[in-house]
């Protein structure tokens, strides 16, 4: 039919498949500062800085060309910490909720965190004293 020999011609609905990648890049960000996640009532705050880190993501080109350094946010979690003391951290990455972002690296993955008493500032004016909020008030039960 098509004059090439071992070649047939057929008439009919041809499939093709073709995969696509989308180009990633990766970008490293260097000296960030780690942030402190503890909650708002926390026993304990950080006593000492943090050292600065090195973060390396990669992900979609279109994605990372809209990532910077205010978008990679390092962080340590310091909820679990009750009491005074200093323990090792590991180092976590928030990066903006940026879809298909992977951390790849952080240098240092764990830090020393050194935490005291949280001060979380003087109380209202209008609160009592905790033995003095939970007396009768009547005067210690007897009856006027």
């Amino acid at each position: 039919m098509l004059g090439i020999p071992r070649v047939k011609l057929h008439v009919g609905t041809v499939h093709v498949r073709v995969e696509i990648a989308k180009q990633t890049m990766q970008q490293t960000y260097r000296d960030l500062p780690v942030f402190v996640l503890a909650g708002a009532s926390s026993p304990v705050a950080v006593a000492a800085p943090l050292p600065p880190v090195s973060v390396t993501v990669q992900g979609p080109q279109d994605v990372m060309e809209t990532l910077d350094g205010f978008s990679v946010r390092p962080f340590v979690d310091i909820s679990g910490m009750k009491a005074p003391g200093t323990s090792r951290r590991a180092v976590q990455v928030w990066c903006g909720g940026a879809a298909g972002v992977i951390v790849e690296s952080i240098q240092p993955s764990v830090v020393d965190v050194t935490v005291a008493p949280a001060d979380h500032g003087p109380a209202p004016a209008d609160a009592k004293p905790a033995a003095a909020k939970d007396a009768p008030a009547n005067g210690g039960g007897k009856k006027p």
